[in-house]
């Protein structure tokens, strides 16, 4: 089993919403983090957000979202389900960020791992996390 973790935040850094969830282990790290940004667009749209930037450490993920003619490669079908939901909101951007820089999301995405149900947090962070939201408060 593998884990996902979301965390939507508002444009101070603040966290609103998060997600744990656990799925079956994909094939692949590249896939892996395809689903969890697929996850996170669905979380978004879910959770009725309208502007996303949706940040991931997979550069070569990053990447592929952001260019078009990906939807032929490997894990296509999940680039054009993500392309698809992107639709939904007025704004959407897809960032690349250090794996520092996702210390929250990678706190609920190992939570997961232990964890058959999913579990949504609004607009607080269990304290066992709290430590990595203070590291992954971004410093602007």
């Amino acid at each position: 089993m593998a884990g996902l973790g979301v965390v939507i935040r508002n444009g101070e850094g603040l966290v609103l919403a998060t997600l744990s969830e656990q799925i079956e282990k994909p094939p692949s790290v590249e896939i892996l983090e395809l689903l969890a940004a697929r996850r996170a667009i669905t979380f978004a749209v879910e959770s009725g957000h309208s502007q996303v930037v949706c940040e991931g450490d997979s550069e070569s993920v990053v990447n592929a979202l952001r260019r078009p003619g990906m939807e032929n490669s490997m894990g296509g079908h999940i680039i054009q389900d993500i392309k698809s939901y992107s639709n939904s909101f007025m704004s959407i951007s897809f960032a690349h960020v250090g794996r520092q820089g996702n210390a929250v999301a990678h706190a609920f995405a190992q939570r997961a791992r232990q964890s058959f149900s999913s579990q949504i947090w609004l607009e607080c962070v269990p304290t066992d996390v709290m430590s990595f939201v203070l590291v992954d408060f971004p410093s602007s």
